[in-house]
């Protein structure tokens, strides 16, 4: 990528890759216990017995089912109570069904991990097995009427329905497509799984946690409410956090154990899951099938009715019934649509339960507006590009309040669109295309485009009536003027690997003069700074970022203010830059040496406050909505089915950014984790045991550096006015624009084999069984 300017280095990186970084398992203390969790094997069935007699070892000091716990003891937190939710709870320890495999059964606290293990393998727990419900197409026939949860029926979790616009626009429609789509079910899999350490020291009544969580403040306030301990009596820290992409949003099980019994026993206790348990306890991502109809005059869409089949999981956590509303929202991606008639019909199942993942439901969206532009494009046999710019928003047009409801602050799709066709060399592959079809290579090329919007950076507060959800929420932030002219900055949002103290560091660098090493970020400790949401929804920067910037501000509003008194002039005739106060009459004072006169207070005006800090509680009065336009090219072999990426090329508007390596990096991160969604990635069960199928690295396919293409990036600008910063969200672009992309480049590949459709993943076996498929039936 050929960045204009000049950036620098990651202030985090020394110590990462020397070894010095301090994730959950560098983490010890003296007389410290282990925790294993005894799991369920079975999707669904009657614990009929559990023996533990033989696996009292030596070491082991507790072996606890949900018998053994306080009935004043909270279960798992959900947070989006929809309209209609049936909601069963999420006990802690299983209880007497257990309706996933992972569930867990008992907890087992030893003084060694092996010991731990050990007795583990020595419990027997029989079962009485019970008829399960293992995928979402299940979920939707269920021929033999299985119910997850005895008192909901079809294990509807919810129906949600939206009539967005004039349903009238449909009758304008000549004509009208319909599709299915399937969204697999997919694993986060960050690099390091999750963890906690609780110690509870008596003598204070004090709680400390340690914890890889995205959100400390939110598991503060969670353990205080589940356990009923003094909230200012608990810290949360998360330390360094190995990634997370969303699974690390939720409180889970795991965490109020650990907490409840540190507490209950006094003693450290340290839980590090497993990666076959990252597979089968931490939360699943996307899981939808969603069947379209879509009403257009001549590739004009008058409107579309669409119903989102959506897969919940056994229980639900943080956010899992405000994902597929999520989806509802940005219906609309890039397009001027009149009329949206949208339901959700959300089952339970016996599953891990899903919840956000990179891009926590947009990706959905995207995938359906991309595709159905595809298809539409075929249908009017219309270039992939014109059909998208026929029903483009204009780029005058902004704000524009979409038929769903939000309100696009900025955009200029065409911009993006036009700037990726020149940069993609985009009619030298078409070139190449027509010659593979034309001589019926064995080797066909698919070129696949989409373009997307999205929302991040968290809006208002507020209930968002018409949408049924919280549309977002503030930030906070601490800046403090240290006596020595070091800066000190805290912050509510939590680093799971997005490069924080570069940034946020790199916001007050610019903003107030100083040096990147007189600067010292702290965040994701939840007992030194003010609320804060934590890191989710690329908000970061444009949420947490943003308070910063607006506490330097009251920072340098503070200092020419005593500086209007001190120098017996009028607060406009001063001004601050780069590190100093300017007075028009030529007067001049560093912050570092106001800062000393500050702290020194030998001299304040009557009424001025000594110190120079501030703390801000930023709060967007809208989303932000980053956009853009991808392209890719991919080759697929048809006696194989192998696929390989040949040219990717992307074209980004995040706005301003801060740091462009950080974000250069979050766009990669997320384009090959679209990838690995289109192309190999699935969470499976086998359809006659209910068992998982793909449960660890083995089993489970994942995109490898081999397999990446040379990604070809470049931007346009259109700063936001929602934040000071004119900053847009980078993080989730790269794993919402991609899946489209990718999927529409391998169905244009198998144009010629008469494939009609195929879904994700698009395997190497899928693809080769499509194309002989396709041969066959003209063979006959």
């Amino acid at each position: 990528m050929n960045w204009k300017t000049p950036v620098p280095l990651r202030k985090e990186d020394t110590r990462f890759l020397t070894g010095k970084g301090r994730f959950i398992s560098d983490i010890t203390m003296d007389g410290m216990h282990h925790v294993y969790i005894v799991r369920s094997e079975k999707a669904h069935a009657e614990i009929t017995s559990v023996e533990c007699e033989d696996a009292w070892l030596t070491g082991v000091i507790g072996i606890y089912s949900c018998e053994d716990l306080s009935h004043d003891l909270g279960e798992v937190p959900m947070v989006w109570p929809v309209e209609g939710l049936k909601n069963p709870g999420h006990p802690l320890l299983a209880d007497k069904i257990v309706r996933y495999i992972g569930e867990p059964i008992l907890i087992i606290i030893a003084d060694h991990l092996y010991t731990a293990k050990q007795a583990a393998k020595r419990i027997r727990v029989d079962y009485k097995e019970l008829p399960s419900i293992t995928s979402l197409n299940m979920a939707i026939k269920n021929e033999d009427r299985t119910r997850i949860h005895p008192d909901i029926k079809d294990n509807i979790a919810y129906e949600w329905k939206r009539l967005y616009g004039d349903e009238g626009s449909k009758n304008k429609g000549s004509s009208f497509i319909e599709q299915r789509l399937v969204i697999p079910r997919v694993a986060p899999l960050p690099l390091e799984t999750r963890g906690i350490i609780a110690y509870y020291d008596k003598s204070n009544d004090l709680l400390s946690i340690w914890s890889s969580t995205q959100m400390p403040h939110v598991l503060r306030m969670c353990l205080a409410n589940c356990l009923q301990h003094k909230e200012q009596r608990i810290e949360v820290t998360a330390p360094d956090i190995g990634g997370a992409f969303g699974s690390k949003m939720n409180v889970y099980r795991e965490e109020i154990l650990v907490a409840y019994f540190a507490k209950t026993l006094k003693l450290p206790l340290k839980y590090i899951e497993t990666r076959s348990e990252n597979f089968t306890a931490s939360t699943h991502g996307r899981d939808q099938i969603q069947d379209i109809k879509l009403y257009h005059t001549d590739g004009l869409i008058q409107g579309m009715e669409i119903t989102i089949h959506a897969n919940m999981g056994a229980y639900l956590q943080a956010a899992t019934t405000g994902i597929p509303i999520y989806t509802t929202q940005m219906l609309s991606g890039c397009y001027d649509i009149p009329y949206i008639n949208v339901k959700i019909k959300a089952y339970y199942t016996n599953q891990t339960p899903t919840d956000a993942y990179r891009g926590a439901g947009r990706p959905e969206a995207t995938y359906l507006v991309e595709s159905m532009m595809d298809r539409l494009a075929k249908e009017c046999r219309l270039d992939p590009a014109d059909i998208r710019r026929k029903n483009f928003i204009k780029a005058g047009a902004f704000p524009k309040k979409v038929v769903t409801g939000l309100t696009y602050d900025s955009g200029n799709y065409e911009k993006t669109l036009n700037k990726l066709i020149e940069v993609s060399e985009l009619e030298k592959w078409r070139r190449l295309q027509k010659e593979r079809r034309e001589r019926n290579s064995r080797k066909q090329i698919g070129i696949g485009l989409s373009t997307y919007v999205e929302f991040c950076g968290t809006g208002p507060s507020k209930i968002n009536k018409k949408i049924g959800l919280q549309t977002g929420g503030f930030e906070s932030a601490v800046v403090r003027m240290l006596p020595t002219g070091m800066v000190e900055v805290i912050s509510g949002v939590c680093s799971s690997g997005q490069g924080h103290q570069t940034s946020l560091s790199l916001i007050v660098e610019r903003k107030l003069g100083c040096l990147a090493d007189e600067i010292e970020v702290t965040t994701s400790r939840a007992s030194l700074s003010p609320w804060g949401g934590g890191t989710y929804g690329s908000r970061s920067i444009a949420v947490g970022g943003s308070a910063i910037d607006l506490a330097c501000d009251k920072l340098i509003q503070k200092g020419k203010k005593f500086l209007a008194v001190h120098w017996k002039s009028s607060l406009e005739n001063i001004c601050f830059y780069k590190g100093i106060f300017l007075e028009k009459g030529g007067r001049k004072m560093s912050l570092k040496e106001l800062t000393g006169i500050l702290y020194l207070a030998h001299d304040l005006p009557e009424g001025f406050e000594p110190g120079l800090e501030a703390t801000v509680f930023f709060e967007p009065s809208n989303y932000t909505f980053p956009f853009g336009a991808h392209l890719c090219v991919i080759e697929i072999d048809s006696e194989t089915g192998d696929r390989s990426i040949v040219a990717y090329t992307a074209v980004d508007d995040f706005g301003n950014v801060i740091h462009e390596k950080i974000a250069e990096g979050q766009i990669l991160g997320g384009i090959m984790q679209g990838i690995g969604e289109s192309l190999y990635e699935e969470i499976k069960h086998d359809k006659d045991t209910g068992s998982m199928c793909t449960h660890n690295l083995r089993t489970y396919e994942i995109s490898k550096t081999v397999d990446a293409p040379y990604i070809h990036l470049f931007r346009t600008k259109t700063p936001t006015s929602i934040n000071p910063l004119g900053a847009k969200g980078v993080g989730e672009a790269g794993a919402i624009a991609a899946p489209p992309a990718v999927m529409n480049a391998v169905k244009d590949a198998l144009k010629i084999y008469r494939v009609k459709d195929i879904n994700m993943p698009a395997t190497k076996r899928k693809i080769w069984e499509a194309i002989h498929l396709s041969q066959e039936k003209d063979d006959e």
